[in-house]
C-alpha cells in the first residue's frame, strides 16, 4: 500500500505521480473515497490504495499525517502545487489559515494565478472568524480577475 509519505514525496518532486498524489490525499482528507461508485475504477493505483477499507483508527492516523505533511509542504515550498492547497483545504481546519494566507501572499507577489485562487478559496472555506480579512482584501486589490472576484464576493457577503 502507498503511504502518505510516498505521496508527499511525489508532490515535492513534482514527478509524473504528483497530480494523482494530490488527488489521493485530497480524497483521504475529505473522506471522499467512499462516495466513488464501487465499479468506477480509481484514477490511479495511488487513489485506489487509499480507498481500500481500513480501520477507523488507521484512517484517522493517515488523515492526520496527510494534513501534517501537506502543511509542512505548503510552509516550506515557495510556490507549492495548487492541488496541494486544494487537498489540504479539505481539512476545513481553522488552524491552517496562516499557511493558506502565506501561500496567498507568495502567489500574489509572483503572479501564479491558479495558486492564488486555490489559497484564497481555501481561506474562504474556513469559518469566518478564522479568516484573516486583511488577506482577502489584499487578494481583492492585487489578484487577477478570478481572484479579485472571489475575494470581493466573500467580502460583500452580508454580515462580514
Amino acid at each position: 500500500m502507498v503511504g502518505v509519505t510516498q505521496l508527499v514525496r511525489h508532490i515535492r518532486e513534482v514527478d509524473a505521480l504528483a497530480d494523482d498524489s494530490v488527488l489521493a490525499l485530497g480524497l483521504l482528507i475529505g473522506n471522499s473515497c467512499e462516495i466513488r461508485p464501487p465499479n468506477d475504477p480509481p484514477p490511479s493505483e495511488l487513489v485506489g490504495d487509499l480507498a481500500l477499507p481500513t480501520s477507523e483508527g488507521a484512517r484517522v492516523h493517515e488523515t492526520a499525517e496527510a494534513v501534517r505533511e501537506l502543511w509542512r509542504y505548503l510552509v516550506e515550498t515557495p510556490l507549492p502545487l495548487p492541488g496541494a492547497v486544494w487537498a489540504l483545504s479539505k481539512a476545513h481546519d481553522p488552524r491552517l489559515a496562516d499557511a493558506f494566507a502565506s501561500v496567498l501572499i507568495r502567489a500574489l507577489d509572483r503572479h501564479p494565478n491558479l495558486l492564488a485562487y486555490q489559497a484564497l478559496a481555501a481561506l474562504t472555506m474556513l469559518p469566518d472568524d478564522a479568516v484573516p480579512v486583511d488577506m482577502i482584501r489584499l487578494a481583492a486589490a492585487k489578484g487577477d480577475d478570478e481572484v479579485r472576484e472571489l475575494a470581493r464576493d466573500w467580502l460583500s457577503f452580508p454580515g462580514r
